[in-house]
């Protein structure tokens, strides 16, 4: 492959992929900056700008926690958009901004990280296009990327939003060390149905996440002498709901046994978060013709975090307390 500068890249230089941009401008742009020698050929045609981007795979394999720099690399993202507060003029512009942003940082470009993640935004409604060459946006000076009323919400709440998948399961994973397997897979498919409008979908995923959480700390009690919670969980026939109950009165006889921290909220902020995944899990999950709307599955999946961290606390006490109380 051969840049529109005649320049060869080097051999340790691999193409990754190809994508079409509908502004030549832009992808001229992208070919004038070369990304570091990351990002090669700006074909001008007809029907569009080809550009073929090419990875240094010498360079990334010396990367200290690709990972937490792809995580930082989206944050920048986000913190452009948020710095343009009239919109932004063009795509050109933003991809300036984040570079000039990374390379201030020493943080390596990505371009598949920012591509990936600026469609991410766009599906979610986080930001509205409007498109570089509509001559109307030129006429009245509109810019051409706007970031929606919902997106700047969604934007505030950080890590604790699910607009950006992997910080806020990676926000998670750092919250609960030992994070359950199932439990992630859940979450996951419930942020990714928020994030295509299945709200019912996510709200019946979030509901699993939650039920399986339950009956971790189910068994845990049981584990330390709960016999009749460890009877309810022997019987297939016993509903979550039942399970929780038993559950939730075992803790307020531990009550004293638990981190303060954890005790002075258990009945306050776990019965009410449990009862919101519950009840929308049920109303989707069956029959109901129930509908479920935008706020109501936003709001589940920037509640679990914390919940999560709260019964991984209760659940640890648990496990290194004494027996439990029979009831």
């Amino acid at each position: 492959m051969i840049d529109s500068h005649g320049v060869q890249p080097p051999p340790e230089y691999e193409p990754i992929f190809e994508m079409v941009v509908d502004d030549p401008g832009c992808a001229q742009a992208l070919n004038d900056r070369n990304f570091s020698s990351q990002v090669y050929g700006a074909e001008l045609s007809s029907r569009g700008s080809k550009l073929a981007v090419a990875w240094d795979s010498g360079h990334n394999s010396g990367m200290v926690d690709q990972q937490g720099q792809g995580d930082r690399l989206r944050q920048i993202v986000e913190e452009v958009l948020c710095g343009g507060s009239q919109g932004l003029a063009s795509f050109h512009n933003f991809i300036n901004g984040v570079k000039a942003r990374a390379d201030g940082e020493d943080l390596a470009f990505d371009p598949n990280v920012v591509v990936e993640h600026w469609w991410q935004l766009a599906r979610t409604g986080v930001i509205a296009l409007s498109g570089d060459n509509a001559g109307l946006v030129r006429t009245i000076n509109y810019p051409a990327i706007l970031i929606t009323a919902r997106g700047k919400a969604l934007l505030q709440r950080g890590e604790n939003s699910p607009h950006n998948p992997q910080r806020y399961l990676n926000a998670l994973k750092r919250r609960v060390a030992n994070a359950d397997p199932d439990i992630l897979a859940y979450l996951d498919e419930a942020v990714g149905a928020w994030a295509a409008g299945l709200y019912r979908s996510s709200a019946v995923m979030l509901g699993c996440a939650c039920e399986k959480l339950i009956l971790i700390m189910a068994i845990s009690l049981a584990n330390k002498g709960a016999d009749a919670l460890a009877k309810k969980l022997a019987d297939s026939r016993t509903s979550i709901s039942v399970i929780y109950e038993e559950v939730r009165q075992n803790l307020l006889a531990k009550k004293q046994t638990l981190p303060p921290e954890v005790a002075d909220k258990l009945d306050r902020k776990l019965s009410p978060i449990f009862d919101h995944a519950r009840i929308l899990r049920n109303a989707s999950g069956h029959p109901t013709g129930a509908s479920v709307t935008t706020e109501d599955a936003e709001a589940g999946l920037l509640l679990f975090p914390g919940f999560y961290a709260m019964c991984d606390q209760i659940i640890r006490a648990i496990n290194e307390s004494g027996a439990s109380a029979n009831t």
